[in-house]
């Protein structure tokens, strides 16, 4: 083998040998002095009442009865974060309003807590129950 053929096998496999320590080490072990998120307390959206609870725990209730609105009610389904939901059609001076109620868990009560979701389409206005 000439210098040049010995040079380049040498830093051939010295740059591989370098190549793969480096992944062989461990990374550092770091803990976090100060927690990166808060845990949230603000529940979304806006209390409906309790008179309406049993009615939306029911999952084969199709309507809700109120002095103002003519309400019913579509299958309840999970929610992305977890929650059970519904959507509610609510008909009012010849206009029907499409709102979701979505139910919030609290363990020492065991009950669900109903929240009206606010809407996201902008000519809706919400209601109140």
């Amino acid at each position: 083998m000439n210098k040049i053929g010995t040079w380049k096998h040498i830093f051939f496999v010295s740059f591989i040998t370098f190549t793969l320590s480096a992944c062989a080490t461990k990374p550092r072990e770091v803990a976090a002095e100060v927690p990166l998120v808060t845990p949230s307390v603000e529940l979304s959206g806006i209390d409906i009442s309790k008179i309406y609870w049993n009615a939306l725990n029911q999952d084969k209730a199709t309507t809700l009865v109120h002095p103002q609105y003519q309400i019913t009610l579509n299958k309840p389904y999970t929610s992305a974060l977890g929650k059970k939901c519904r959507e509610m059609r609510i008909h009012h001076a010849g206009k029907v309003n499409k709102q979701v109620a979505c139910a919030y868990s609290d363990v020492m009560a065991q009950t669900n807590e109903w929240r009206l979701m606010p809407t996201l389409e902008s000519n809706a206005k919400d209601i109140v129950l």
